[in-house]
């Protein structure tokens, strides 16, 4: 039956495809007016992806930009520094953790880090902007296991009784 269903439809395709006009020279113009439209097309989804790939990439200098815009608004860009100002006055800590290359570092701190009401609520915190360019090394590995980071940014507060533990 489903082979019977398949073949009933191509004699009636057939008799509609006899009343076309016979093949000649105009059935070139028509392959080379679809030409020109798959190309079209081509270069459209083209240019729509450079857009795409374009958006993605990073510019280590903007990133350092936000960080440094950070730097003089009062965060602290060394850990240990940070750490101990947030033992020292009793502050909850924020520990921003961020690279070069991390595009997501860039629209956080160029957006949700400069709204209103994050700034309020972060006010009396001691900030912290650690670069860690290099997330699987030692160092800055062991740090985002004791967070539970899997990638960046990342972001955790902590009491200053963090130190000692």
């Amino acid at each position: 039956m489903l082979g019977v269903g398949m073949a009933l439809p191509w004699p009636v395709a057939r008799a509609g495809l006899s009343a076309l006009p016979k093949l000649g020279a105009w059935m070139m113009r028509v392959k080379q007016a679809f030409g020109i439209f798959i190309l079209s097309m081509a270069a459209s989804y083209g240019w729509i992806a450079s857009g795409l790939f374009a958006s993605r990439w990073v510019d280590p200098a903007e990133v350092r930009a936000t960080v440094e815009a950070k730097l003089e608004d009062g965060w602290h860009a060394d850990l240990e520094e940070g750490l101990a100002v947030s033992q020292r006055e009793n502050k909850l800590v924020l520990i921003d953790l961020w690279a070069t290359w991390c595009k997501n570092c860039v629209v956080m701190d160029e957006t949700t880090l400069v709204a209103p009401a994050v700034q309020a609520r972060l006010a009396d915190y001691v900030k912290i902007k650690h670069q860690a360019e290099f997330p699987d090394d030692p160092p800055d590995n062991a740090l985002m296991k004791r967070i539970g980071a899997i990638g960046l940014p990342a972001y955790a507060i902590y009491r200053p009784m963090w130190i000692e533990q």
